[in-house]
């Protein structure tokens, strides 16, 4: 559903696949990125029609997309089968389905789009892929159970919850260097 954020009305309306996730825009504003999470598919739609441009098949029960900022390419989370499907939104065709350790939980691209870090809890870390080359370069074991993180605008630190531990992971990402960890509530996502 397309909402006019100005007054509040339904604008638009498109027909997705079984148990649409969490929409995405497009930085250019152009298309819009669906995952379905039981068709395991993810469609593509013209942001300003809603016409269907795509339906692209991807690993299973996709949930969370990241979108390159030069608009190339969607990474999208697969729960169902431990891992990130590549989507290129230019040629709309999958690239590649990279292989994780475990179920990915929260998926953090840097600004420059050069590296996305996707927590794996299961496997107690953090895999790193080179976006550019689409292959996972790195993983890091980082505690008992990393879920969520965010990291500061220059990308030179990143900061993983970890709900089972209780606390927070810094990470300075230039020298992959663990700092202290941050005690929290319980809990933290």
């Amino acid at each position: 559903v397309a909402i006019d954020g100005r007054t509040g009305q339904i604008v638009g309306r498109a027909r997705t696949g079984k148990h649409p996730w969490l929409a995405r825009v497009t930085p250019d504003g152009k298309q819009i990125v669906v995952p379905n999470r039981e068709d395991s598919t993810v469609e593509i739609f013209d942001a300003r029609t809603l016409a269907l441009l795509a339906t692209i098949g991807v690993a299973s029960h996709p949930e969370q997309v990241v979108i390159m900022p030069d608009n190339s390419v969607a990474f999208v989370s697969a729960t169902g089968s431990n891992e990130v499907s590549a989507v290129d939104l230019k040629r709309h065709v999958l690239v590649a389905n990279l292989q994780l350790t475990g179920a990915p939980a929260a998926m953090l691209l840097k600004p420059d789009g050069g590296e996305l870090y996707v927590n794996v809890p299961t496997s107690h870390g953090l895999e790193i892929v080179d976006t550019w080359r689409t292959e996972i370069t790195e993983s890091m074991v980082l505690g008992s159970a990393p879920s969520d993180g965010t990291m500061t605008a220059d990308a030179s630190l990143v900061y993983v919850t970890d709900a089972a531990a209780n606390d927070v992971t810094p990470i300075e990402m230039a020298t992959r260097h663990l700092l202290p960890q941050i005690p929290t509530g319980r809990h933290p996502g």
